[in-house]
């Protein structure tokens, strides 16, 4: 049975912007859409759920105080993850600013782009819809997103190791003034033990779970990387796959330190594998309307999570104010070296600061948002030379921006050069 718009906009609390972030783990049943609003009142709106979803997303915009949505991503082409946003559009009229997706649509079966949802979704937003590659980013206010993976491909890999549909997943590490959080569509482990190889998410706040809990998603070594505080599940009530499934729940709740796990809605099916966690932790426990939306409230280094009159809080692992940058320098580069520029480039780092820098977690940056991945170390007083080795950023021979970013999202150096010489080195005076 359908509730009324009435009735779903009775479960939000009234808005207000004092909050410094607000996110909705929106219920959409068996799909997924994930809305973030900020303290100055944009958003950002993740997959829109299938058709019938947009009348539950309405109402979180407007529990939440907005009319349109600034910047909107479609994660991948299923259906329970696009269907939605062209009814959002044409019947709530709701304006989108800047849509993603992750491209690719030539790629595409014959069959998905004659379906029915497909060509709904490419009329009303998909046409305009601008790829979203892994290393590129954009912000709004003090939101930071990151793509790390999409298509496929992680950020440092040139080629795609995705296999299906799911595992070309657009994945997009989140943060807000320290607070991280962690969504990647669809992504299976293919794609999740990539990310954990090349630690590019790591000990985050929140996790909405990969594929909605199935067995093939949630790997160990990506939850250990990532150490969440907090998972929620966006599954649906009778969903015909089971999830969240045993074997998923299962590693979430063998991790150490445990996190607290929520599910939007109860599984009442009888698929095999398929459960729950405790009832006290499930949004809805009722088959009827869309009534298990999960709301997060951040307000300086606390959070708190709340559904019904339920209400958890947590503490921020890495507040902005609590993590310090140590004095870490662009010292030269060289953008023409001799040889392949894609494995020969190069970029010099001086640590001017007393203590030896941890690089995990760093990055470097072009003027297109593309990233250099850092690892290794720097001694106090030394210097690192870091070859590109594949990876998307280039270092542009006409001239470029290059910044240097610590790892919540801090841009601690940058220089822009206008031109460079073959195989000549550029000294930033840093």
């Amino acid at each position: 049975m359908k509730t009324t718009l009435t009735f779903i906009l009775f479960l939000f609390a009234t808005y207000t912007f004092a909050q410094d972030l607000s996110v909705y783990h929106i219920d959409v049943n068996q799909a997924s859409a994930t809305l973030f609003v900020t303290d100055t009142g944009e958003s950002l709106l993740i997959d829109c759920g299938l058709s019938g979803g947009a009348e539950a997303v309405f109402a979180a915009m407007q529990a939440a105080g907005i009319s349109q949505i600034d910047q909107y991503i479609t994660t991948h082409y299923h259906d329970d993850h696009y269907g939605g946003i062209d009814n959002l559009i044409l019947d709530y009229q709701v304006p989108v600013i800047q849509a993603y997706d992750r491209g690719d649509k030539g790629l595409l079966g014959a069959d998905k782009l004659s379906s029915n949802s497909y060509q709904a979704y490419d009329l009303a937003i998909g046409n305009r819809a601008t790829p979203l590659r892994a290393g590129q980013e954009f912000q709004l206010s003090d939101l930071r997103v990151l793509c790390v993976a999409s298509g496929g491909s992680v950020i440092g890999d040139n080629q795609s190791i995705g296999t299906d549909e799911n595992d070309l997943s657009i994945a997009l590490l989140i943060n807000f003034r320290g607070f991280m959080y962690f969504v990647g569509g669809d992504i299976h482990d293919t794609v999740e033990n990539r990310l954990a190889e090349l630690n590019l998410v790591q000990d985050v706040d929140v996790y909405l779970a990969n594929h909605h809990g199935s067995k093939t998603s949630s790997s160990s070594s990506l939850l250990d990387d990532m150490k969440p505080s907090v998972i929620v599940i966006s599954n649906g009530n009778n969903n015909r796959y089971g999830h969240p499934q045993q074997s998923s729940l299962d590693r979430m709740q063998s991790m150490n330190p445990a996190p607290e796990i929520f599910q939007i809605n109860k599984f009442l099916g009888n698929k095999e594998g398929g459960t729950n966690i405790s009832d006290e932790f499930i949004a809805d426990l009722d088959p009827d309307g869309y009534e298990g939306t999960i709301k997060i409230i951040l307000e300086g280094d606390e959070y708190t999570l709340s559904f019904g009159n339920t209400q958890h809080e947590f503490n921020v692992k890495n507040p902005l104010e609590a993590v310090g940058s140590p004095a870490l320098f662009i010292h030269s580069l060289i953008p023409d070296p001799l040889g392949n520029d894609l494995e020969n480039e190069s970029v010099t780092l001086l640590n001017a600061s007393p203590n030896t820098v941890d690089l995990e977690g760093w990055r470097l940056r072009d003027a297109s948002s593309r990233n250099w991945l850092l690892n290794g170390s720097i001694a106090s007083g030394q210097q690192l030379t870091i070859s590109r080795n594949g990876q998307s950023m280039s270092l542009n021979n006409e001239g470029d921006l290059i910044e240097l970013i610590n790892p919540i999202g801090d841009i601690v150096d940058s220089f822009r050069y206008l031109g460079a010489v073959p195989n000549a080195t550029i000294q930033t005076g840093h």
